[in-house]
């Protein structure tokens, strides 16, 4: 059984990262066209009242965001990509709204390389 649960792990890691993949091909076809997803990181951002989905609803549309997932009524979290000079701005707008937020992804080049 242990056998079976490692290889369920591995083939979920290898999901993400392909998804990861496609992901970064996508964005290439998009505004962030870039070489490199170095430094770019993944926020993983927890709304919880009507007003944060409004206000994250906002902030999709900015083209430098890229978001992985939909702003939903039901949404517990939404992934947000976010290219290294904008990352502050994005703790700061979730911040100043009181919007909890984690880093999913640290270094997204590191992830798909």
């Amino acid at each position: 059984s242990f056998c079976i649960l490692s290889a369920t792990q591995d083939t979920m890691k290898l999901l993400v990262v392909l998804g990861l993949i496609a992901a970064a091909a996508a964005i290439e076809d998009s505004y962030l066209n870039v070489e490199s997803f170095k430094g770019f990181q993944v926020f993983r951002v927890s709304p919880q009242t009507e007003d944060d989905r409004n206000y994250i609803k906002v902030l999709e549309r900015r083209p430098y965001y890229d978001f992985w997932s939909e702003v939903r009524k039901d949404s517990a979290t939404v992934d947000i990509m976010t290219p290294p000079e904008y990352i502050h701005q994005l703790e700061t707008d979730l911040e100043v709204r009181g919007i909890s937020y984690e880093v999913m992804i640290p270094d997204v080049d590191a992830v798909i390389q």
